[in-house]
């Protein structure tokens, strides 16, 4: 009986084919189509509207339960630091507000937060921003200034 020489047919055919599967990972992982890249960016442009909402949400409550409907933060801060842990309450601020007395009349002079932590909005546990660092809150104009968290990034 003779032996046979090469490699079959059938051998061949799956060598292509897994050169094939191999060059196009190999060319997404290289291209701006990568789909990694893209559940990031979409993870973290996910995460900044979150926090958008939750800060509205937040200041919206403030407002909804102080009788002069004044903002939780000072209108003539510029920026107020959003995602620090160890961030200050509105409500311990404004637990103990100071008083100022005009002739027979007490004014409160209401207290502000400069800091808010991600506990503070509401956004704990699974609902915790994982592509975002730190924001900023500029009281002013009303804009974020977003730091990503590491291997994240805007688009």
């Amino acid at each position: 009986m003779k032996t046979k020489k090469g490699i079959s047919l059938i051998v061949l055919v799956i060598t292509i084919i897994v050169i094939i599967i191999l060059a196009a990972a190999v060319l997404l992982s290289l291209s701006k189509n990568n789909p990694m890249d893209n559940a990031r960016v979409a993870t973290y442009e996910n995460d900044m509207a979150e926090v958008r909402s939750a800060v509205a949400l937040y200041i919206s409550n403030f407002v909804a339960k102080d009788y002069y409907h004044n903002s939780p933060f000072d209108p003539t801060d510029t920026d107020v630091k959003i995602g620090i842990n160890n961030g200050t309450d509105v409500d311990s601020n404004t637990a103990t507000p100071k008083e100022e007395t005009e002739g027979s009349q007490t004014n409160v002079i209401p207290t502000y937060a400069e800091q808010v932590s991600w506990d503070q909005l509401g956004l704990v546990g699974s609902s915790k921003p994982t592509s975002i660092y730190s924001c900023t809150y500029n009281v002013s104009t009303g804009e974020f200034s977003f730091t990503p968290a590491a291997g994240y990034k805007a688009q």
